[in-house]
């Protein structure tokens, strides 16, 4: 009997959207000393490329598209829900120069499965491209380092006594996370009563007159960790992010407001 020969893996197809020929042309170079990869015919906005895929059959569908929501004419961050209502298994890249936190952020809001920068090296990229297609995530290094930059510039201003008691704590990331006092005392089994003496003792405690002005300061005095650490949160918890920062410095990260203990 003639030997049953395994399925060829298909090559990971990568669309990129953003008119940027040097970037294009070097990621082409690049990727043509790979294996397992195809790289299709770049869009120079995202009308262009979401009117393509829309009549774009499903074997030629692309797996990731590599997205810089900064050119003129892409659309911004705004197009990213059109990308996946058009092709809802493709995994979206950013790929951009801007390292703002803002943009970060927003483009992580969006559900994108990673964000990268031009200024750095491509084989990180490439690398990222597998790890995304199977389900992983990608933060570029450089932005990984900026991230715990960040908190270490917050560290002078925390707290070496505890200003509130862990039940405060508790109320007090509940605040932050937009929950009512109702919903507070919900979650915690307390009474109205006792939450509204909590949020009471804490404005007090921190000096000052509401629930958004106490988040703020605590995030400034280390109480809670500053929201750029939700980042690299995101990307950790999707599996896989680039980093060769040591492990520890972010082993207490969590999606939510984080207590610093």
């Amino acid at each position: 009997m003639p030997k049953t020969q395994k399925p060829t893996r298909r090559p990971i197809r990568i669309l990129r959207v953003g008119h940027d020929p040097k970037s294009h042309q070097a990621l082409a170079r690049a990727l043509a000393k790979e294996s397992g990869f195809e790289l299709l015919r770049p869009f120079k906005t995202s009308m262009q490329a979401l009117g393509s895929l829309r009549h774009c059959e499903e074997n030629a569908e692309p797996d990731i598209i590599l997205f810089d929501p900064s050119l003129a004419d892409t659309g911004g961050l705004a197009a990213i829900p059109q990308f996946n209502a058009a092709v809802p298994d493709a995994k979206i890249i950013i790929h951009t120069h801007s390292d703002l936190e803002e943009d970060i952020f927003g483009a992580i809001k969006h559900g994108v499965a990673g964000y990268f920068l031009k200024s750095s090296a491509l084989p990180p990229l490439i690398d990222g491209f597998r790890r995304v297609w199977e389900g992983g995530a990608l933060l570029d290094p450089c932005l990984t380092k900026f991230a715990l930059g960040a908190l270490q510039c917050q560290l002078p201003a925390i707290q070496t006594e505890p200003l509130l008691t862990p039940r405060e704590v508790e109320v007090l990331k509940l605040l932050a996370a937009g929950c009512s006092k109702k919903e507070i005392a919900e979650r915690l089994h307390l009474s109205a009563t006792t939450i509204i003496t909590h949020v009471g003792h804490i404005y007090q405690k921190m000096k000052v007159p509401n629930a958004p002005a106490a988040v703020t300061k605590a995030y400034k005095l280390g109480i809670l960790f500053i929201r750029i650490i939700l980042i690299m949160s995101y990307f950790h918890a999707a599996g896989t992010f680039v980093t060769r920062m040591p492990r520890e410095r972010i082993f207490r990260i969590r999606a939510e407001p984080a207590v610093l203990c």
